[in-house]
């Protein structure tokens, strides 16, 4: 995963649209966030008094913008997913254009929410067995390299499920 500095704001930013916040007062040590939500469903982070949108930040360090475009665009229409892959340059006529297109696609498959992207996907497989089949055996080969490396896909005390070996789960959890 890249990690590249903002060009005009001493902030570091990664491709899965985490930024870094340097050290302040409350917390003295450098972390990476994803932003809190705003009113209008869009990541921000507070910088030197200011409020800054996630992926604009994430857009200026990693896309470039030949055609000066002034507007970022999700391409899956999805506010707070600022990935590198999700990203790009546009005008208003272009994210219309985005927006009409993810809209039919979704009610073609029985799904309207764009902030659903899992549901989305439920139904895009449903509708299209041989995509289904793939996923399927993506993640069949996936489970069966995991567990050719000795990991056990385990609920961690934190809730999460994670691929762990033995010796992984009592270094992390004891």
């Amino acid at each position: 995963m890249r990690i590249q500095k903002h060009p005009n704001l001493d902030l570091w930013c990664r491709e899965d649209g985490a930024v870094c916040l340097p050290p302040c007062p409350k917390y003295p040590h450098y972390r990476f966030t994803f932003g809190s939500k705003n009113g209008t469903g869009y990541l921000y982070v507070r910088f030197q008094g200011k409020c800054y949108r996630v992926h604009r930040l994430i857009a200026e360090t990693f896309l470039d913008n030949p055609n000066g475009y002034k507007e970022v665009d999700h391409k899956n229409r999805v506010k707070t997913a600022n990935f590198v892959a999700n990203l790009r340059w546009a005008n208003r006529n272009m994210q219309s254009n985005n927006r009409q297109v993810c809209e039919d696609s979704k009610a073609k498959y029985g799904v309207r929410e764009c902030d659903c992207s899992a549901a989305y996907q439920r139904a895009y497989r449903a509708k299209n067995p041989e995509i289904a089949e793939r996923r399927r055996a993506e993640c069949s080969a996936y489970r069966a390299k995991q567990k050719a490396l000795g990991r056990h896909f385990r609920t961690c005390p934190d809730g999460k499920r994670r691929w762990l070996t033995d010796e992984e789960f009592a270094a992390l959890y004891g």
